[in-house]
């Protein structure tokens, strides 16, 4: 009778949520004329507007909960440490395509696979979690197979690489669009996230799952009382320090409870941790349902629940890492138009890197841009390439999406590509070939396929490069086609349109910071200063207290954290990722880092004079790292450093290097965006004596640009101001354009008949000579190229001034006169 009676309430609350969700469609296109616009989508991160806050507030209900519907699959039960990859491919991935496809999930042939994204990044043994934001960048780049057609899931076998491009792709068609983050430390965060649960913030449709990483606090866990409405069911209370477990949101309830305070109440209105604020942190009301991966038996039916605190708690103080969860976009109906086909053979494929290289002039030996990838990227241990034992095991037949690389081909529809894969063996111990690189075009009616069909024996332990001229059957790809943009207004809201032509609808559109960089050459600089200690060799971090307040996009930081794996983290309060291992790029694009040599995984061995050091000066900080390879540490060495200026200028140096090359090595800056950052060099670290100057022009704060290509915000005074502008198309392939962005006190241009500069441009001095009529208390400012009055100074009388402009900067000013209660501007270059 138990089974019975669990069989039907389950089935009972299946048809209840169908119920309800046939009711939410029906008042869909009621809501759908509000809600078009109920989120902003700033870097990286969702936020619901201060209108819809207000909205959701008023009408989300009390309890929402998706696991009924038939979108939603069945429980996983995880054999290996497959958690990440269960909460983001299988549980997200699976509900919201399905339910855009309003399919199924019960069946297999309609479950994204696990253990392929899993298997790239495990370590080859299944030993390692894999990251889930590495999952869904692998989600975005090359799509994810079906269970069904991936026979490491069939088997659950943690080393096997599926061989055979058609497989690869037929997974490309899987895709995401995008993965974003909400933030669930504030109120209005935590609304955004229910509001993504219950209706996707208001999209084209319902219902929406979320994933975040955390552990158990020891005593952080117990049962909802008798009384609670849901009385019985697991629930956990406090987050632990070592975040390595991936969970799925897919339901909450306001009316479940703990009590935190022990004082027989349950209150969001008591100060519980004494800070003097009354906010999330403070509620012992509310939680989130979770689906976990440990089977339907887990718990009692394998589901679970958080409180709301723990969503808001800091990281370390009982609160999930970094307090946000990831959403995902899938993208319905993609088809890829230009792919890789590559067929590679070799003894140990942790040895192996793959990348593709692009020139838009098919004679060149030099590529333009490269791309590396998820996949191949010295992963997956030592062993063969499809992780078997057999010779046939030696060789990989597998596919890249390169639709992307469209943007590099010229106007006659022709490119060059390139096929470079990296060896590490310095040992000289393993062999591998290139049999085949093919390009295939899906553009036209007919496939077409370009061949390199050349045997190509590895070089060892270096780079070997094979390419392969293509012309396409059709090129449509996206442009923008406004050269310029006009001064804008200063003193009203800027609505003004940036026109494109080609690529396919709809059109996502993005602001990007730019970045001006300067090569040197220069000594490295081995100061001693003062020694920063790690409480562990690996993977640690240290803090430090800014003498000033450091510049870092549209923020500002006094507090840094430095990391023994090269990079450095300027806000202190974000936590290093759990569950991350050798492909360092979804992270570096993904959060606010700083990075001289970013790599897994350095070790500061102590005992052979290894660290980290630092000096301040009067407007800089030194940073200096001595490090060595994990597991190497004997033979192994890396010397560079990182200088921050107050003036937000960023300065890399390079030492003595001697490093495996088995880990990939990133050199830049990101403001963590996806798209807002600037990598420097990848892999080939800079030679000794190497010096990187970079600086960064922050996309300007209250300045946006919507799905149509409008400009518009209040950005204050800018002069010649730089930020790039981007426009990527459905299928993917975008274009970039940079401005000077220019906005204006007053539209008024000087008068030549009233006022006139020379020389100008200048180097030094320049005059500034009045009519001889105009006389009274002139008063003029100098105003650099973010806006900021530099000098000002009065005319007193006279009919000149000469402005000495020596100990400013090269680049683009306005003078601003001030001339009998009107204002006039000119601009002045400096050289």
């Amino acid at each position: 009778m138990q089974n019975y009676h669990k069989n039907t309430k389950k089935w009972y609350i299946a048809i209840k949520m169908k119920f309800i969700f046939i009711i939410l469609l029906s008042l869909f296109c009621l809501n759908i004329l509000y809600s078009q616009d109920n989120v902003l989508e700033n870097k990286g991160y969702v936020t619901l507007t201060q209108e819809a806050d207000e909205y959701y507030t008023k009408v989300l209900p009390a309890e929402f909960d998706l696991s009924g519907f038939v979108y939603f699959p069945p429980l996983y039960n995880q054999t290996h440490w497959v958690c990440n990859q269960a909460a983001s491919s299988y549980y997200m991935m699976t509900f919201e395509t399905n339910k855009l496809k309003s399919i199924s999930s019960e069946d297999q042939a309609n479950q994204f696979s696990v253990y392929f994204p899993w298997n790239f990044g495990n370590g080859g043994n299944g030993w390692y979690g894999d990251n889930y934001v590495i999952t869904m960048e692998m989600l975005k780049e090359l799509g994810v197979p079906k269970i069904s057609d991936c026979e490491s899931d069939l088997i659950r076998d943690s080393a096997m690489w599926i061989s055979g491009y058609d497989k690869y792709y037929q997974a490309m068609h899987n895709r995401i669009g995008e993965y974003l983050r909400i933030k669930t430390n504030t109120l209005t965060g935590l609304n955004t996230l229910k509001a993504w649960v219950y209706d996707n913030c208001g999209s084209e449709y319902y219902g929406g799952t979320a994933t975040f990483l955390a552990n158990i606090a020891s005593g952080g866990s117990t049962y909802f009382e008798i009384g609670n409405p849901e009385a019985g069911a697991y629930v956990i209370t406090k987050c632990g320090n070592d975040a390595l477990h991936a969970r799925t949101i897919v339901g909450y309830n306001d009316d479940v409870c703990f009590d935190y305070n022990d004082d027989g109440q349950y209150t969001n209105d008591v100060d519980l941790n004494g800070d003097g604020i009354i906010d999330v942190r403070d509620y012992e009301k509310g939680g989130f349902k979770l689906a976990e991966s440990n089977g339907t038996e887990w718990q009692g039916d394998g589901f679970c629940w958080i409180m709301y605190k723990c969503m808001a708690d800091q990281y370390l103080d009982g609160g999930i890492l970094n307090n946000y969860v990831h959403i995902i976009k899938p993208v319905i109906d993609y088809t890829p138009l230009l792919t890789a086909k590559i067929i590679l053979k070799h003894e140990s494929r942790e040895k192996i890197k793959v990348k593709i290289g692009i020139s838009s002039d098919t004679e060149s030996d030099v590529w333009e841009y490269i791309k590396d990838f998820p996949i191949v990227n010295y992963q997956g241990g030592n062993k063969y390439m499809q992780g078997g034992v057999t010779e046939a095991d030696k060789k990989l037949e597998f596919g890249l999406d390169i639709t992307p690389l469209l943007e590099y081909f010229n106007e006659n529809k022709q490119a060059k590509l390139f096929l470079i894969v990296d060896e590490a063996d310095n040992g000289d111990v393993f062999s591998g070939e290139i049999e085949e690189f093919s390009v295939l075009d899906y553009s036209g009616d007919i496939v077409q396929e370009f061949t390199n069909s050349t045997l190509t024996t590895l070089i060892n332990n270096n780079e070997t490069v094979v390419s392969v001229n293509v012309e396409l059957d059709e090129l449509n790809k996206p442009k923008i086609i406004t050269e310029t943009l006009p001064v804008l207004s200063a003193q009203t809201q800027i609505w003004y349109d940036i026109e494109n032509e080609g690529g396919k609808s709809p059109f996502k559109w993005e602001l990007l910071p730019c970045f001006d960089v300067n090569y040197l050459n220069e000594d490295f600089d081995y100061f001693e200063g003062t020694k920063l200690t790690p409480e562990s060799d690996y993977n640690d971090v240290v803090n430090l207290e800014l003498p000033f307040s450091f510049p870092f996009d549209d923020k500002e930081t006094d507090e840094i954290r430095i990391n023994v794996d090269g990079y450095i983290l300027p806000f202190s309060e974000t936590n290093v990722w759990t569950q991350f291992r050798e492909h360092l790029y979804p992270f570096f694009i993904n959060e606010s880092v700083i990075a001289p040599l970013a790599r897994f995984r350095l070790i500061s061995d102590m005992e052979s004079g290894d660290g980290i050091w630092y000096e301040s000066l009067q407007d800089t900080v030194k940073i200096r790292w001595q490090v060595s390879d994990t597991w190497a540490e004997a033979w192994t060495k890396a010397d560079f450093g990182c200088e921050l200026i107050a003036d937000g200028t960023i300065r890399f140096s390079y030492g003595q290097e001697y490093l495996s090359n088995i880990f990939s090595n990133i050199g830049g800056v990101s403001f963590g965006n996806h798209d807002d950052n600037i990598m420097v060099w990848m892999d080939d670290i800079p030679q000794n004596g190497s010096q990187i100057e970079i600086v960064s022009y922050p996309i300007p704060e209250n300045l946006y640009i919507n799905n149509e290509g409008t400009l518009y915000g209040n950005p204050g005074v800018l002069n010649s101001y730089p930020i790039r502008v981007r426009v990527t198309d459905v299928n993917n392939i975008s274009f970039t354009k940079r401005y000077e962005l220019t906005t204006g006190v007053n539209m008024q241009v000087m008068d030549n008949e009233i006022v006139t500069i020379y020389p100008n441009p200048v180097s030094e001095f320049t005059t500034i000579k009045l009519r001889e009529n105009v006389y009274g208390d002139i008063r003029f400012n100098l105003i650099n190229s973010i806006g900021e009055i530099v000098f000002s100074d009065n005319f007193n009388n006279s009919d000149s001034y000469i402005l000495n402009l020596n100990d400013y900067n090269n680049g683009v000013y306005i003078i601003e006169m001030h001339i009998n209660e009107k204002i006039f501007n000119s601009r002045l270059v400096k050289i």
